[in-house]
């Protein structure tokens, strides 16, 4: 009867550190969540980032993107298009957010799914431009306009957003699609976009 209870004990411990071992990253995870959902009491986290955008006849927008994460796993992209100094355009996404870690490449990623909704308000651009921005733009987030475009793809090319650091001051995704670096900071005074 003794030798059954130490068998049945060491079955369980067994079972027990497997679970653990699949769920091991589980508690960086969290971690990592909390530091993005630093305002609210950890009910949200704001950050901002700032990149170019090269439009029609190279034409550089300096974009404004605030990424608005809530703690239900839902977000919210709000991009504001400059030029010369004046916000012309915005556009509006939201989706489902979350962090998983990758076995096989040893990283965390960073996963966006994004809803199909696209709003793109003119806040000051000149109708005509408008009108192509607004074609182009879709075009270009929905991919349509590459689905005819017959381009090499790599087999071996790995896709995602790796979190190269996620702290209280920079969240650091590298694309490893575009291999590009986004540096995104927190957003203290969101009024001021």
């Amino acid at each position: 009867m003794k030798t059954f209870n130490v068998i049945s004990l060491a079955a369980l411990v067994a079972m027990l550190a497997g679970t653990t071992g699949c769920n091991s990253h589980s508690g960086e995870i969290k971690e990592m969540k909390e530091t993005l959902l630093w305002e609210s009491d950890g009910e949200k986290g704001v950050w901002g980032i700032e990149y170019p955008f090269n439009f029609t006849d190279n034409i550089e927008f300096q974009n404004v993107e605030i990424l608005t994460l809530h703690q239900d796993g839902e977000f919210s992209e709000e991009t504001y298009y400059y030029y010369e100094g004046s916000a012309l355009a915005k556009i509006t996404r939201n989706g489902q957010w979350d962090i998983e870690y990758d076995d096989d490449l040893l990283a965390y990623f960073f996963i966006q799914e994004y809803d199909d909704d696209i709003n793109i308000q003119n806040l000051d651009m000149n109708e005509d431009w408008f009108k192509r921005f607004d074609t182009e733009l879709r075009l270009f987030l929905k991919g349509d306009a590459y689905d005819v475009v017959d381009y090499y793809e790599d087999d071996d090319t790995i896709y995602g957003n790796e979190i190269i650091e996620c702290s209280k001051n920079l969240f650091l995704v590298k694309n490893l699609g575009f291999d590009e670096i986004y540096r995104y900071e927190p957003v203290k005074d969101y009024q001021r976009y």
